[in-house]
């Protein structure tokens, strides 16, 4: 039998028979390929599917072989951004996505450019069937490639139909029969001619060609007539004794002009006269009055500028200081740490009562202090403060309002001493009720509830059954143990509601059982199970994750845990997280001394580090056994004592 071959499946030909009865056409439409898994599959009628499919796309073709009209060829193209794979398999499926056909192929591999190299791949598989006129191609024209053969194939036919067209075309009499003949086109020209020569010929046989336009003689009345008009028009405007009356004469206009320079040198001369023809304006340079000064003496631009409420200025706080009058109306900013601004009384500054003077403070690059001096209040909104302390990024303007008083009136530093974030602070709120996830505020005793803390611990060292009090608590069992301990109903409890356990019983206690109520469950690792028994020393937290079900995690659950899998009993195997494997068993010696005893481990192991073999049984005399090859799957052994069990234990990983 050949090696590699294709065959249709079951679904297949019943498929193809029942479209050859009832006159159907069997539609193929996909081309799969796969690897295999690995090895070279053989194809089977049953199959249903590859071994590994690693890629299934459109059908490039579907064609009858020219050698032989009982064979079909199917054909895919695999285009140069696919790969990475062998190809080992193939298997070709109809519109419903039944395998109908599949074949084997020997071993290709199909590269991807990103490994360094690429190619277009075509796979094609040929089909002995019963009759070709049975099964149709289902494409999708915009996803399928064609072969290179294909092109060069379709393009010989197309020229092969063309050029017997064209044949065809040239052998007729009358290739164009909807088109005029020469002679015909020449006959309607002479037509149009002669009849386009009489209508010429009556035109200018009229007496009037053109009846509409205007004669030359009607042209030229029409022009003397508005020639003359204008004449008696321009002479009537000349003859007249004022033909522009809005318009100033010369005379007036000068008359005015006169006048105004007249006027002109009168105020001049006055002005010049004036012993102070600018009493509003001091040319002199005056000294600048105090800070705050409010008397009638000339303030100068100096004075001005340090009067204003807005910050004309910054000052830098290079040393601990204190406040002067120069610094009113500035900005005062931090550039070293650990500076103090001390803010003495407002008067100790010269500043009037309520006059609305301010000072601003920046942590422009580092934080700064700001001390009131002895007696002297700074008022926030919620009481006097002796200190303030700015943090670079926040600042401070404080208005001078009275005696000793120093008023904020916009912050950033310290926002808890607003009255709007000092409700927030101080306020008592009530608590929501358990298990409240609405949007109302949480207080500290609804956060200690919701087990962001324990809510509280409980003791038990007998039988009990827990409620939903202990839910987000820290449960504990002591003593004895050997009793079982009831979780609360899942019923009513929100979702990620959980209890801590822990087992306080020691090491020589009794496990203490876990159990869930109803048709509650507890999922440990996986599994699912209606109770969990806890020994000494172990905990765990449960966790609602369903409607009726807890999660268990923890120590508790390290003998369900895939690190401490185990098979127990005369032959069996122990894992440790370690990733150390202990192993046991016994070979039974044949009748025959020292013959050789295959023995398979239940697991692999991946290194073997040793193997021990003993005594028969505890108080026999020894018997002699030894193992003479081992392997990570077994080992081959021997015993001296014939028909006897020998014990053995192997250590590795």
């Amino acid at each position: 039998m050949s090696t590699y071959f294709a065959i249709l499946t079951e679904v297949g030909e019943a498929k193809l028979a029942n479209a050859i009865a009832l006159g159907h056409t069997l539609k193929l439409k996909n081309m799969a390929v796969g690897d295999g898994n690995g090895t070279l599959p053989t194809p089977v009628r049953t199959q249903k599917a590859l071994v590994r499919e690693v890629r299934r796309a459109g059908l490039n073709q579907l064609s009858i072989d020219p050698a032989n009209p009982s064979q079909i060829i199917v054909e895919q193209v695999l285009p140069e951004d696919v790969g990475g794979w062998w190809i080992r398999e193939i298997g070709i499926y109809d519109e419903a996505g039944d395998l109908c056909a599949v074949a084997n192929c020997p071993p290709s591999y199909k590269p991807l450019m990103l490994e360094g190299s690429g190619r277009t791949q075509v796979v094609r598989i040929v089909l002995i069937v019963a009759s070709t006129a049975a099964i149709e191609l289902k494409i999708d024209p915009s996803v399928i490639l064609a072969t290179r053969k294909y092109v060069d194939d379709q393009d010989i036919t197309v020229r092969a139909y063309s050029d017997a067209q064209l044949a065809k075309h040239l052998a007729a009499a009358d290739p164009h029969p909807l088109l005029a003949k020469v002679a015909y086109v020449d006959q309607q020209d002479s037509s149009a001619r002669a009849y386009g020569d009489q209508q010429l010929a009556k035109h200018q046989a009229a007496a009037d060609p053109h009846p509409l336009l205007a004669k030359v003689v009607y042209v030229d009345q029409q022009d003397s007539s508005a020639r003359a008009y204008g004449d008696q028009q321009l002479a009537k405007h000349q003859a007249a004794a004022d033909p522009h009356p809005l318009l100033a004469k010369v005379a007036y206009v000068d008359q005015q002009d006169t006048s105004a320079r007249t006027y002109g040198d009168q105020q001049l001369a006055k002005h010049a006269a004036a012993a102070d023809p600018h009493p509003q304006y001091s040319m002199k340079e005056v000294a600048t009055p105090p800070k705050f000064d409010a008397s009638s003496k000339l303030a100068n631009t100096d004075y001005v500028q340090r009067a204003q409420g807005n910050m004309v200025r910054y000052n830098d706080v290079i040393e601990s200081r204190t406040l002067t009058a120069e610094d009113i109306g500035c900005a005062l900013y931090f550039p070293y740490a650990d500076k103090a601004i001390t803010i003495p009384d407002p008067v100790s500054l010269g500043i009037p009562h309520n006059s609305g003077k301010c000072v601003k403070f920046f942590g422009l690059f580092n934080s700064g202090t700001i001390l009131a001096a002895p007696g002297v209040n700074i008022g926030f909104d919620v009481g006097n403060v002796q200190s303030i302390t700015i943090k670079p990024g926040q600042f401070l303007t404080l208005m001078a309002t009275g005696v000793k008083v120093w008023q904020v009136i916009d912050s950033t530093a310290e926002l808890w001493r607003n009255a709007d974030f000092a409700n927030y602070f101080n306020n008592v709120a009530p608590t929501p009720a358990r298990f409240d996830v609405s949007t109302r505020i949480a207080t500290t005793e609804a956060l200690k509830r919701s087990g962001i803390t324990h809510s509280a611990s409980f003791g038990f060292s007998a039988a009990a059954t827990l409620t939903a009090e202990q839910v987000g608590g820290f449960v504990y069992t002591f003593g004895t143990g050997g009793f079982t301990l009831n979780l609360p109903s899942v019923a009513g409890l929100p979702t990620g509601s959980s209890i801590t356990y822990s087992n306080q019983g020691g090491i020589a206690s009794m496990p203490v059982t876990c159990a869930a109520q109803g048709a509650n469950t507890i999922q440990i690792n996986g599994g699912v199970t209606a109770n969990v028994k806890v020994a000494g020393g172990d905990s765990l937290t449960f966790v609602v994750i369903g409607a009726n079900e807890w999660a268990a995690i923890g120590t508790g659950t390290l003998s369900a845990s895939a690190s401490f899998g185990a098979s127990t009993g005369a032959s069996g195997y122990q894992k440790l997280p370690s990733g150390l494997i202990l192993q046991w068993g016994t070979f039974i010696s044949p009748a025959t001394p020292g013959a050789d005893v295959a023995v398979s481990f239940t697991i692999a192991f991946t290194t073997l580090h040793m193997v021990l073999v003993g005594a028969s049984s505890p108080g026999t005399s020894p018997v002699s056994a030894w193992w003479k090859s081992q392997s990570p799957i077994g080992f081959v052994g021997a015993s001296s004592s014939p028909s006897t069990a020998t014990p053995w234990i192997a250590i590795g990983r």
